[in-house]
């Protein structure tokens, strides 16, 4: 799946993209730093001239665990410390083609390798991780806010390999994906007790977007789904806790 984080600081409202998902449980974090280069190119923006591409930026998420996005609102500024909440794509970026996008971040780095991209983009140009991060985040821009990379400087080392990749994706993203669908899990997978008594925890994790529930369903005939307090539960929110309640006459 991919996320969309949607910054809910009062200045910088840029959005960013995450591919391959931060887990199952919505998330929320901030920027850390950016990527440690800067890539010389020449592009368009809205009729304004684009002269650099900043890489990836190291998002902080509230578990102290980290991953990598790309922006997907090229003309709204950002700054490390902003802070982003993971939301559906029409809420984030309504105007970008969003199934594009999809495409390019599954099939552009890092899910797929520079040395892969190179290939798939067939040039002969020194690939590195700088060049097809830098390419697949011109992609993104040219999708979500009509970003055209035109060309890149003799002086940029990586400019061959960045103007390929960048080609590449854009010429072969395909439309018309749908948002993925939010992910659920149930921990633990099983449990066992009493008959009689209540059998658990049982925590629901799932990236559906807060306010969001989700819908349960009793299992074998007799067990009942019940809150700690022993009521019947039929809707759940993300790190809701569950218990299976079975009557002594359930075998």
């Amino acid at each position: 799946m991919i996320g969309v984080l949607v910054s809910s600081a009062i200045i910088g409202l840029g959005s960013l993209i995450f591919p391959g998902g931060a887990g199952a449980a919505i998330a929320t974090g901030s920027i850390a730093s950016w990527g440690p280069e800067v890539h010389h190119v020449v592009g368009t923006f809205n009729g304004n001239s684009i002269t650099a591409l900043q890489e990836m930026a190291n998002i902080t998420l509230s578990d102290n665990s980290s991953l990598r996005a790309y922006c997907i609102d090229l003309g709204t500024g950002t700054t490390t410390g902003n802070a982003y909440d993971e939301a559906t794509w029409q809420t984030a970026h309504p105007q970008s083609d969003l199934g594009k996008i999809l495409w390019v971040l599954n099939h552009g780095y890092p899910q797929v390798s520079s040395v892969a991209l190179a290939g798939s983009a067939a040039t002969t140009a020194t690939e590195s991780d700088n060049a097809a991060m830098a390419a697949t985040q011109a992609a993104v821009w040219h999708f979500s806010d009509g970003f055209d990379l035109t060309g890149v400087p003799a002086g940029e080392a990586d400019g061959f390999a960045i103007m390929a990749i960048y080609t590449y994706l854009v010429t072969n993203a395909a439309s018309g994906a749908a948002e993925p669908l939010p992910s659920l899990v149930v921990s633990p997978l099983a449990a066992s007790g009493q008959a009689g008594a209540h059998i658990g925890p049982f925590t629901v994790t799932t990236t559906a977007a807060a306010g969001l529930t989700v819908k349960l369903t009793n299992g074998p005939t007799g067990a009942e789904i019940v809150d700690g307090s022993g009521a019947p539960v039929t809707l759940v929110n993300n790190g809701d806790q569950l218990y299976v309640s079975i009557p002594f006459d359930a075998g």
